[in-house]
């Protein structure tokens, strides 16, 4: 079997993800109670630069190709069901 993969949908995935992240962790958001749970001062963050925003969108891209394969496989194998079973996977998943 060939897995097809929507390279849009995944990009898309991958972009929408990170732009949360990104919003998820600013200071007006949930920055200060994240950084008062962690510990991690604003110096600490500027000394990691951009490092943990390339690590998410390396992961978010990873999660998102994963899922789409996931997808496809569902879809192949359960056929008419596969709405359901791939918003099992989904729940699972996440």
């Amino acid at each position: 079997m060939h897995i097809e993969i929507n390279w849009l949908a995944v990009a898309v995935a991958t972009f929408v993800g990170t732009a949360i992240a990104g919003i998820w962790y600013q200071e007006p958001v949930f920055g200060k109670a994240w950084r008062k749970a962690t510990g991690v001062t604003p110096k600490q963050s500027k000394q990691a630069g951009n490092a943990p925003m390339a690590v998410l969108l390396i992961v978010n891209f990873v999660t998102a190709t994963g899922l789409a394969a996931l997808v496809r496989v569902s879809s192949h194998f359960f056929e008419d069901y596969s709405v359901g079973f791939v918003l099992l996977n989904g729940l699972a998943a996440g």
